[in-house]
């Protein structure tokens, strides 16, 4: 007799277990489908899939992530990475920190809780994602419904150090932009140890005026989701060009 009570009240136990599960479940299903904008600073996973390296991730990968990216589901492209922000620090700066922004579609939430490819997201939690080539891992900073940027134009002034000539000569100048040329200078080392500036006897720097329009969001300038700011690198592409320079000086139009 006490053994079918027993089973009787762990049958009851797990009917409600059932019970809340569903009705948890139900709370998404019948929320209607939406999409919403995903701040993250990209991390390593360890061995257990705890979150490492947030800010310190080596410069390969942060090389292998860019704007434009789609974010997938099983075989469903459920988003994209539209914002991609780099920081390098350290004097090699072969190490440093990136953030990006992601739109994701068809989510289901609210409330400061999303579930996002089958898994239940908030600020401070980590998030892993398939980009199709492998993972997105990072942790969530911000969760916004909308994000409105401004459009701006402006004149970046951008430099290609140690190009060849032949670079500069295919190079066609517009409406939107002019190019002209500096000594590229190496250093030299001399017998007794001193080293001295010495122009390069092929290579050159291109120096390019681009205007172009921007996106003004949070105070930040981007172009084709990359931060534009002084000093940092940047892809620039046309009909006719694509070329990867240092940003020397940045402009209003």
């Amino acid at each position: 007799m006490q053994k079918i009570t027993e089973r009787k009240i762990l049958i009851a136990v797990l009917i409600v277990i059932f019970l809340v599960a569903v009705i948890l479940g139900l709370r998404y299903i019948l929320r209607e489908k939406s999409t919403i904008f995903i701040e993250m600073e990209l991390c390593n996973l360890d061995r257990l899939g705890n979150v490492i390296d947030c800010g310190n991730l080596e410069k390969w990968r942060l090389d292998s992530f860019n704007a434009g990216m789609k974010i997938y589901s099983g075989n469903e492209v459920i988003g994209e990475l539209i914002y991609y922000i780099v920081d390098f620090s350290g004097d090699k700066r072969d190490r440093g920190g990136a953030r990006v922004i992601l739109r994701l579609d068809s989510v289901i939430g609210g409330d400061g809780e999303y579930l996002v490819a089958g898994e239940l997201t908030r600020v401070g939690k980590s998030l892993v994602l398939d980009i199709g080539k492998g993972d997105l891992i990072g942790v969530v900073t911000k969760i916004a419904e909308d994000i409105k940027p401004e459009y701006k134009e402006i004149q970046i002034k951008l430099i290609l150090y140690g190009a060849h000539p032949e670079t500069y000569d295919f190079i066609k100048i517009n409406n939107n932009l002019m190019k002209s040329s500096e000594p590229y200078e190496v250093a030299v080392e001399t017998e007794d140890g001193n080293l001295y500036l010495r122009e390069h006897p092929i290579y050159i720097n291109i120096i390019l005026d681009i205007t172009l329009t921007a996106e003004l969001l949070e105070g930040d300038l981007y172009y084709e989701g990359q931060l534009i700011k002084q000093g940092r690198t940047l892809k620039y592409v046309n009909d006719d060009l694509e070329v990867i320079g240092k940003i020397l000086d940045v402009e209003n139009a």
